[in-house]
């Protein structure tokens, strides 16, 4: 409740501002305070674009990456000898959102990520362009003039052309130039579906770690639990299994470079297949005993295709899902904790900008 009060006051702290400056409807005040968020976060970059030394260490993606890249996907995939695009440096746009307290406020994070980079640690691959804490998002309302303007920015980088018009369709000339979850658990985590399945949700980093150590736990379980009826330890023991194969998918999936081997992919497609069927088994054999621990969960089924996917391919799933992306999500929600809460989305977009030009 507390939280709440001070986000209604919050909001009505803008309207007042906005009000006593503007003398205008409730409206147009809204539609200045997206106008007034998208146009500082632009300034910002600017500003920090600006200030960057010349000197500094960039991303460097070669131009024999990106053709190698291109040449890969052209012989393992259809579309990509065709793609308009093909020859050009990939990119991605990534939306997401967050739970950054145990109250339940979200925030709305855009990012442009850098697909083809390395990850050594000593580079910034997520870039993000936009915040916007939930409560006081308008829905698309909010949304759309950030995609006006990726949409645009996409399609100049594409042209290769200084733009004659900006996104606004306005004269642009002399205007501008071209230019991880963390890994902490809340009790939010926690859930008992139906009554009968405890849930521990988890998702990109939290989840890869966390099963390492589920994993561990299940083996040690195992081995010191000698006064087990038949029934129990047969459970154990097929979770046990299920986990090792799921592991060594997980394993195999990190240590594998973008492009892969035929070994390597034959490798992950073997660890899948042994998880599904097991845990098929898994789920049986506890319903059998009569204590529901494993719930048939359909999302299951789509790891088949991912690793059916990377043999026909050869193209790391770990490239072009989301692992990245949601772990990203996971340091710009420490940030938001972090952060005052007047202007968050400001501060957050200013603090992180400020950690990749220290970094630099």
């Amino acid at each position: 409740m507390v939280l709440a009060n001070s986000n209604m006051l919050e909001i009505s702290g803008f309207e007042h501002q906005l009000a006593a400056n503007g003398q205008c409807s409730m409206s147009c005040r809204d539609r200045h305070l997206i106008d007034a968020l998208v146009q500082g976060m632009i300034a910002q970059r600017e500003e920090l674009r600006e200030k960057r030394d010349a000197e500094s260490k960039k991303v460097e993606i070669s131009t024999e990456i990106v053709d190698g890249y291109w040449q890969h996907l052209a012989a393992h995939q259809n579309w990509a000898g065709v793609h308009p695009g093909y020859g050009y440096m990939p990119i991605g746009i990534h939306g997401d959102d967050g739970r950054y307290n145990n109250a339940g406020d979200r925030v709305i994070i855009v990012t442009l990520n850098l697909i083809l980079a390395r990850d050594t640690g000593q580079n910034q691959q997520r870039y993000p362009l936009f915040c916007l804490r939930e409560f006081i998002s308008l829905g698309f309302d909010s949304l759309e003039p950030v995609l006006q303007q990726l949409r645009w920015s996409i399609d100049v980088l594409s042209t290769g052309l200084h733009p004659r018009l900006g996104a606004d369709g306005q004269d642009f000339r002399g205007r501008s130039r071209a230019g991880h979850s963390q890994a902490t658990l809340t009790a939010g985590n926690m859930s008992y579906e139906g009554q009968a399945y405890p849930c521990l949700n988890l998702k990109a980093y939290n989840g890869r770690l966390f099963f390492q150590y589920f994993n561990i736990v299940l083996r040690a379980t195992l081995a010191t639990s000698n006064a087990l009826d038949d029934g129990l330890k047969k459970e154990l023991t097929l979770a046990c299994s299920c986990s090792t194969a799921l592991c060594a998918f997980l394993d195999m999936c990190e240590r594998s470079p973008r492009k892969l081997t035929i070994e390597q992919a034959d490798t992950m497609h073997d660890s899948v297949q042994l998880f599904l069927k097991l845990y098929q088994l898994l789920v049986l054999q506890s319903h059998r005993r009569g204590i529901p621990r494993w719930k048939v969960v359909p999302k299951f089924h789509t790891l088949l295709h991912l690793v059916e996917d990377q043999r026909r391919e050869l193209l790391n799933s770990r490239s072009y899902h989301t692992f990245l992306d949601e772990d990203y999500v996971g340091v710009f929600k420490q940030l938001c904790v972090q952060a005052p809460k007047q202007l968050l989305e400001f501060r957050c977009m200013t603090r992180f900008y400020l950690r990749v030009k220290a970094k630099r």
